[in-house]
């Protein structure tokens, strides 16, 4: 037997003997479940006698149950008979209520036995329950007593329910009672009215008696007039040279008025100790007044205090009286006795049977501007208004309860609701309680400065509208006899609705009738039923009614209304869309649309009843210009508003700048763009029947796209429709198909189109759109040409300026083919465009959705030859290392499918390459699946290609793939910018690289076999062994010799990633610069001997610098070192006395000695500092006119992309580390041809432009391609300033010995100021020096003090000046602002002197002054 099967066998002995174990467990847990199981049943036993006991315990509640029913029973009978008395029986109400109070605690007695009996059958129920639950797995015996426990239950339910109904009827009895008696109470209330009627005519007839004897008194009065009229009678006036005596106009009860100019006012004066008396104003209020009208037999009266009416001629009775207003006679108010009163201080009344309170400029009495008579200044009664601040419900409900309209709806209205009144003195800060008599009864306070667009207002309303969310909507409710009701909506429409919504004084015009109780129903009776409005009525009970139906109205049919405050106005018929409108202070007006967002326009369409409809924001007067005045501006929505007028908003017209013109508006569209990836685009759902649904795409073509567009706002953009699900299938209904949209259509609903829906459609063909703001012109297919873009309703173009396959991959995804390959096209490849160029310096990632997310400028410098374009490739580079190669894909009918590598080879490597915009790079065809296997099918095989097609599915080719092709036969491609040339075979040869659109060699210093492997694996001969060959072992190459002084890590991806320097050298030569912070400095290492040694730096010069940096391909020396500044070598110095004459191409071409050095060491090395950039100017050197040295001459650099932090980096790669960057101090605008073909992309950090991301333009390509461009400038400033508010002030600041530090204000004058400014800003600025606390102190060394300048230098460095700072503190730094002195306006030159700006005389003004002026200018002076 084998030692396998051995083991085997004792492994299922193990197995067998542990199953034996668990059996034998499982046994005994068995045996110990029988125990407990006959443990249960002998306790079941137990249970099952008390449950017996039990049993007999609930028959013994059911009997007693009963019997408490048969007693309720008879209760409720004599209830009900007790009920049928008490109407009759009035006047024995109160003693039949005691008997049914008694009958109620009976009744109460027995509900608390039935209660008790209730709970103690509930505990029964509760511990049956336990009972059930604990044996519910052993017996099906306590089932069965449970559902006897829940009938039981049942039978108990019903006994509590008949009790309850026992408890209403009782309570409808009390209520019964309790009427009556209010009845009683109602009827004392009348005949106590009654009563106070009588009183009041009595006092009325007295009245009347009273003034008969005034009459007579004044006619006796009269006949005793003197003849002349003197001072001392005044103020009693004069006329017509007769005085005036006392007047009296009015007696009753000890009390007559004086003087008055009408019967009904005068001074007050009473009747004591045989003679009259007046009494002093002081403390003299309306409710005084009231006290004394209603004695002389008036309903109020207005206090007058000025002395209006004259000095008494008898002596002063009384002052400080204090009424409450309840007195029947004066006498019965508080009061002091006084013999004298102040001059012009005795009170006086105007009394009135009207309230001194009254409503103008309303549509009914009862509504209005608010307004309250009191005297003024002059002591005249004049009407004066009440300001709306604090003007709230309970000041209004005081207001109308004043006016004699109680229990009315009442509305404040303020801002002039009621058009603005007049006069300087108003009430305001008015704050009531709502049950006050007299407004002045009120909190309140004078204010003489009114504003009378702040005039405060009420609506006192027999209306009102109830459970809305807000005041504009709400259940209908009027106010008849005194009593609130709701009003049927039988025959309730339009009409109805306008009625109420002008009742309330809301917008009728734009109203929504709502039916059967839509805001919930309401209670008590309904008072209106059958309404015929015509709609101009101003109240629903002006209104034409029947009576007939109203038994069939309920308060499910409560009618109610929408006032809206907001509407749309546009074209007629179009009312989902337009300018928005509010209702304000009796007028529609617009709503500024700046900052206008979805939020808001969400608001405006669920107000206008569009709560599911997509809401789109429309600007900038988009329905064209529509005169009207702003009323709202700076909304704010939050999107959950019911109105926009809940929004944050501002309606001070002070403060509205917005014109019509920016006017807000809205498209509240029955549609939405689902599945997409912006909401520009994706699957069309309609809403219609209250559902939403797709559309069928049979039909779905252009102009149904384009309706679609404009519905959701998006006019003028690039429509595409989409068909198939193009963005996925729906759920629910399709509601629309066979949709043809004919002539200029408002909406998608308004096309012709089927509603029964054909049996083909299905969520298969749901309808979709795009609604871009770029499309592609000028191609020979929908996925090829020039490149527009649509910004500010107008569409344009895009220039070429930084154009690539990044760009156009955004530009091909965005249209709608995704992961398409996108190749740029530059220099108006596709024919130019017209219009506006929008787009300039575009720069993606890749990933973005809108071209308009990336980065660009509007700066535009570009023509229409310079238009991008874009070719959405239907191919696909898939799984490569990097993005220029892979395994082919190609997409057909609809999907992505692979090649079959069949006869695949250079040429059809070749043709893929120029199909996805690399037609120079070295094509390499892969096979075998070198990618890895694709999936799904495989679309082409067999493809055959001449090398001269444009794309792959122009060469020869089958579209079914055989049966011998396979996914491990996937063709790739690999678009590569390395190659080898001159070898015998592919695997061999000189290395070329292609760079700036140009292939080109690389020295081979330091060239060894990690350089050779990266080279082979980028090559795809991955695990090779990389052979480096030198001093062009494979023959000379020719053209450019891109790089030297490869060093590759092996990782690398790509040789060019290897360069550390060294790039466009101009040949190969053994030297380089090592230990520096960038590739243009560096200690000297030349190759010698086979091995790397310094240069000893005794008598090293300019000329051997420049020498040196010339051969290393950089432009210039900026200076030598011969002390070790970039550290000290290693091994030996071979090289000594090199003495150049600067015109040698290499350094080992000067004159040297070449033997091992003795006499020198490594502190004396040579170290350089080179630069391939400088700046032209007459001037100075740190700024001017921007050249690069290329292919050994100096070229301008375009201002392409030049910005401030490419200046930064080329002031730091010139020596001026840190220094201000200015990029554009002349504007001389130099146009060049001789240009450096390349922009860069800095950071801001880098040493060296050349560190910064550069390309290379193609010749022929982009800007480049124009004969001249604008030369870039750049100013390397040492001075800045710090600590500022603006850029233009601050602490000064001076770079010197790489550092920032400060100046010292000792000596500092105007003049030094000029020169910061001047440096700064150019010589149109001038500027004032600011005290030292001004700023924050600085911090770091003060660089000057004692600074001392002419006025003509250039800048503060070059200034005389002292470095010894020791007696300086930063508290005593130098800071100025600096600000503009010199400028054109309109072609005329204008002075900034004294604080304002004016023009200069031309008397004596000739060219040399004009010059002067060009240069402070910044501008060229050669024509001036």
């Amino acid at each position: 037997m084998r030692l396998e099967d051995t083991k085997a066998i004792m492994e299922d002995n193990l197995e067998i003997k542990r199953m034996i174990g668990y059996l034998n467990n499982t046994q005994t847990k068995l045996k110990s479940k029988v125990d407990g199981l006959e443990k249960l049943l002998e306790e079941k036993e137990k249970w099952n006698a008390r449950l017996a006991i039990n049993e007999s315990s609930i028959v013994y509640l059911e009997i007693k149950t009963q019997v408490l029913n048969e007693t309720l029973h008879d209760l409720l009978k004599e209830c009900l008979e007790v009920k049928t008395n008490v109407s009759t029986i009035v006047t024995d109400g109160q003693k039949k209520a005691d008997i049914l109070e008694q009958m109620a605690s009976q009744v109460t007695q027995q509900s608390i036995q039935l209660n008790e009996t209730s709970q103690r059958i509930y505990e029964l129920k509760e511990q049956e329950k336990i009972n059930i639950i604990y044996f519910a797995n052993v017996t099906s015996i306590a089932d069965n007593m449970r559902n006897e426990l829940f009938f039981l239950k049942t039978s108990l339910d019903t006994l509590k329910n008949q009790t309850n109904y026992l408890n209403v009827d009782l309570t409808h009895v009390n209520s019964s009672v309790i009427n009556s008696s209010q009845e009683i109470e109602e009827n004392r209330i009348k005949i106590n009215g009654y009563i106070s009627q009588l009183s009041n005519l009595q006092m009325t007839v007295k009245s009347q008696k009273t003034m008969l004897q005034n009459l007579q008194n004044a006619v006796e009065n009269a006949r005793s007039l003197p003849n002349s009229c003197n001072d001392s009678q005044k103020p009693i006036s004069c006329e017509r040279g007769v005085a005036k005596v006392n007047r009296i106009s009015v007696i009753a009860d000890g009390i007559r008025l004086v003087n008055g100019s009408s019967w009904n006012e005068g001074r007050v004066e009473v009747y004591e100790s045989g003679g009259w008396g007046s009494f002093c104003s002081t403390e003299w209020d309306t409710m005084d007044a009231s006290v004394v009208c209603k004695v002389v037999g008036f309903k109020y009266g207005v206090a007058i205090t000025s002395g209006l009416f004259g000095l008494g001629s008898g002596s002063v009775q009384m002052t400080n009286v204090s009424c409450d207003g309840s007195e029947s006679s004066i006498f019965g108010c508080l009061y002091n006795r006084t013999k004298e009163c102040p001059t012009n201080q005795t009170a006086g009344v105007v009394c009135t049977n009207a309230n001194p309170l009254r409503l103008v400029n309303g549509r009914t009495e009862a509504e209005g501007r608010v307004e309250i008579y009191t005297e003024n200044s002059r002591g005249r009664g004049e009407w004066r208004t009440v300001s709306d601040r604090n003007w709230g419900n309970s000041e209004a409900q005081a207001v109308c309860q004043i006016l004699g309209f109680p229990g009315h709806h009442t509305i404040p209205r303020a801002g002039y609701h009621f058009g603005q009144g007049t006069g300087k003195i108003c009430l305001e800060d008015v704050k009531c309680n709502g049950t006050e008599l007299s407004l002045l009864d009120c909190q309140y306070q004078w204010s003489s400065n009114c504003n009378h667009t702040g005039d405060a207002g009420v609506s006192c309303l027999t209306i009102r509208l109830m459970d809305g969310y807000d005041e504009s909507e709400g259940r209908v409710e009027v106010l008849i006899d005194n009593q609130w009701g709701t009003v049927c909506d039988d025959n309730w429409g339009q009409n109805e609705a306008s009625v109420v919504c002008r009742s309330l004084g809301l917008p009728s015009a734009n109203t929504v009738a709502k039916r059967s109780a839509y805001f919930g129903h309401g209670k008590g009776v309904i008072l209106l039923n059958g309404l015929n409005c015509s709609g101009r009525e101003n109240d629903l009970q002006e209104c034409s009614r029947t009576e007939s139906g109203r038994e069939k109205c309920g308060h499910k049919n409560d009618a109610g209304v929408r006032c809206l405050q907001i509407r749309l106005v546009n074209k007629p018929g179009n009312r989902v869309s337009g300018l928005v409108e509010v209702y304000i202070k009796n007028e529609w007006g617009k709503v500024c649309g700046d900052n206008w967002t979805n939020e808001d326009s969400q608001v405006v369409c669920r107000h206008l009843g569009y709560p599911r409809h997509t809401a789109y924001p429309l600007q900038n007067n988009f329905f064209g210009q529509n005169p009207g005045r702003i009323r709202i501006n700076k909304v704010h929505c939050l999107g959950g508003e019911q109105s926009l007028l809940n929004c944050n908003h501002s309606t001070d017209s002070r403060y509205i700048k917005c014109t019509s013109r920016r006017a807000a508006g809205v498209n509240c569209a029955p549609l939405t763009l689902v599945g997409g990836p912006s909401d520009r685009e994706g699957r069309v759902e309609v809403y219609t029947d209250q559902q939403w649904g797709t559309v069928c795409d049979t039909h779905w073509g252009d102009q149904e796209a384009r309706v679609v567009c404009e519905n959701l706002g998006y006019f003028g953009h690039h429509a595409i429709p989409r068909q198939s699900s193009f963005f996925g299938g729906g759920n629910g209904s399709i509601l629309m198909a066979d949709v043809q949209c004919e002539g200029n259509v408002s909406s998608l609903l308004d096309c012709r189109h089927q509603v029964a829906i054909p049996t083909n459609c299905s969520h298969k063909n749901d309808a979709g759109v795009s609604c871009l703001p770029v499309r592609l012109v000028g191609g020979q297919s929908d996925r090829e040409g020039r490149v527009e873009v649509y910004m500010n309703h107008v569409w344009g173009t895009v220039c070429d300026d930084d154009w690539d396959h990044d760009d156009a991959q955004v530009v091909c995804q965005s249209l709608g083919f995704p992961n398409f390959t996108g190749v740029a096209r530059a220099a108006a490849y596709f024919g130019q465009g017209s219009g506006p160029i929008l787009l300039d310096n575009v720069r993606c990632n890749g990933n973005e959705v809108d071209i308009r997310n990336c980065s660009y400028t509007t700066n535009v410098n570009c023509g229409h030859s310079e238009d991008a374009g874009v070719i959405c490739v239907p191919l696909r580079l898939v799984d490569g290392k990097i993005g220029k190669e892979g395994r082919v894909e190609v997409y057909m009918n609809n999907h992505w499918g692979t090649v079959c590598n069949t006869n695949w080879g250079q040429n059809e490597a070749q043709v893929v390459c120029e199909n996805i915009g690399y037609g120079r790079f070295n094509a390499v065809p892969r096979q075998s699946a070198f990618f890895g296997e694709g999936i799904g099918d495989i679309v082409l095989h067999n493809v055959r290609c001449s090398g001269r097609e444009t794309a792959l599915i122009e060469c020869q080719h089958e579209v079914l793939a055989s049966t011998n092709c396979s996914h491990d036969n996937d063709a790739g491609v690999s678009c590569l910018s390395v190659r080898l040339f001159g070898g015998r075979n592919a695997m061999e040869g000189r290395v070329e690289i292609f760079m700036r659109n140009e292939w080109g060699t690389i020295c081979d210093t330091l060239w060894d076999s990690k350089d050779g492997n990266v080279v082979c694996r980028s090559l795809g001969y991955e695990g090779f062994t990389g052979v480096p060959r030198y001093n062009s072992f494979y023959g000379k190459g020719s053209g450019r010799i891109w790089l030297q002084n490869s060093s590759c890590n092996v990782d690398e991806t790509s040789i060019q990633n290897c360069i550390k320097s060294g790039i466009w050298v101009h040949q190969c030569v053994p030297i380089r610069l090592v230990n520096g912070s960038s590739i243009d400095e560096g200690r000297v290492e030349v190759y010698q001997y086979n091995q790397w040694s310094t240069i000893c730096g005794q008598n090293c010069s300019d000329s051997e610098a420049q020498v040196l940096c010339h051969s290393l391909g950089f432009g210039r020396a900026m200076n030598i070192n011969a002390t070790a500044f970039f550290g000290e070598g290693n091994g030996d110095i071979l090289i000594q006395n090199v003495n150049c004459k600067g015109t040698e191409s290499s350094l080992l071409d000067c004159g040297k000695d070449d033997v091992t050095v003795q006499n020198c060491s490594h502190h004396y090395d040579v170290g350089v500092k080179c630069s391939s950039v400088r700046l032209v100017n007459d001037t100075h050197e740190w700024e001017g006119l921007v050249e690069m040295y290329d292919g050994g001459a100096w070229k301008g650099l375009c201002a392409q992309n030049w910005n401030t932090a490419e200046a930064r980096v080329a002031c730091r790669s010139l020596g001026f580390d840190g220094s201000t960057a200015v990029t554009q101090p002349f504007k001389m605008n130099q146009r060049i041809k001789a240009k450096f073909p390349t922009y860069f992309d800095c950071r801001g950090h880098e040493r060296n432009l050349f560190e910064c991301s550069h390309h290379r333009i193609p010749v022929k390509t982009g800007w480049y391609s124009n004969d001249e461009c604008t030369q870039a400038e750049v100013r390397c400033i040492p001075v800045r300033l710090s600590g500022g508010y603006s850029n233009k002030e601050g602490r000064v600041e001076v770079f010197m010995n790489n550092v920032w530090g400060t100046i010292c204000d000792a000596g500092w004058d105007s003049v030094d100021t000029r020169i910061v400014c001047n440096t700064l800003f150019g010589y149109s600025y001038g500027g004032t020096k600011v005290s030292a606390g001004h700023f924050a102190q600085g911090v770091g060394d003060i660089l000057l003090a004692n600074v001392s300048c002419t006025g003509s230098e250039s800048n503060v460095l070059e200034c005389k000046h002292s470095l010894m700072t020791d007696h300086c503190t930063h508290s005593k730094d130098v800071a100025v602002k600096c600000y503009q002195n010199i400028r054109l306006n309109d072609g005329k030159l204008e002075v900034y002197v004294k604080n304002e700006w004016g023009t200069v005389c031309t008397y004596g003004w000739d060219d040399a002054d004009a010059k002067v002026a060009c240069r402070s200018l910044g501008l060229p002076s050669k024509y001036a």
